[in-house]
């Protein structure tokens, strides 16, 4: 029995702003996989993504994560704090399109080159969320497409950059600087601990 597409909100929501080739792909059981997403996904999509040139990698990313079964609040998070870095990243080196995206870009985002005003936290999420998609995605279009539907898609993978969160100090520096506050709020509240017994 073949599924009219026209009656799903998220096509509704989706057509002519997602390409067809991500918009209309099916799982084994051939129902379509946006079915699967969570409503909360689609409209992060909607009202932030549809404007810009990675609507696609990130809507096949989207697709993947919920595919691997990651929370829709999660994968919000991760889609949130991307947008946000790759706006930067385009904005500073005037780029146009995903593919001309290079290493460079991206560790001049991290090592503070660009976008000095962020904080160490937010380069090293940005850092840890695209390792997370593109590892999500290079094993779900292993495992779950056909290699036609790879060959379709295959403009819209998100692309490997040679690098990995450890090898940059901002993760330590993230992390250090957590620890550093733990410690000194910790310090702060210890010489009150008696009375607050008493």
């Amino acid at each position: 029995m073949s599924q009219d597409i026209t009656q799903f909100e998220w096509y509704q929501m989706l057509n002519g702003k997602v390409s067809p080739d991500i918009l209309y792909l099916k799982n084994s059981s051939n129902n379509y996989l946006w079915n699967e997403v969570h409503l909360l996904n689609i409209k992060y999509l909607t009202k932030n993504v549809v404007r810009f040139p990675w609507v696609n990698h990130f809507a096949l990313a989207v697709l993947s994560t919920t595919n691997r079964k990651l929370n829709p609040i999660s994968i919000n998070n991760m889609i949130s704090s991307l947008h946000a870095r790759f706006r930067d990243v385009f904005e500073a080196y005037e780029l146009k399109a995903v593919k001309e995206l290079r290493d460079h870009h991206i560790i001049g985002l991290i090592n503070s080159e660009i976008c000095i005003t962020l904080t160490d936290r937010q380069r090293s999420n940005f850092v840890s969320h695209y390792k997370t998609f593109y590892y999500n995605i290079s094993k779900w279009i292993r495992e779950k497409l056909t290699e036609e539907e790879l060959q379709n898609i295959s403009s819209y993978i998100l692309p490997e950059f040679a690098f990995d969160h450890n090898d940059f100090k901002v993760r330590q520096q993230a992390i250090d600087k957590a620890h550093k506050k733990r410690k000194d709020q910790t310090s702060a509240v210890a010489p009150l601990l008696p009375s607050i017994r008493a």
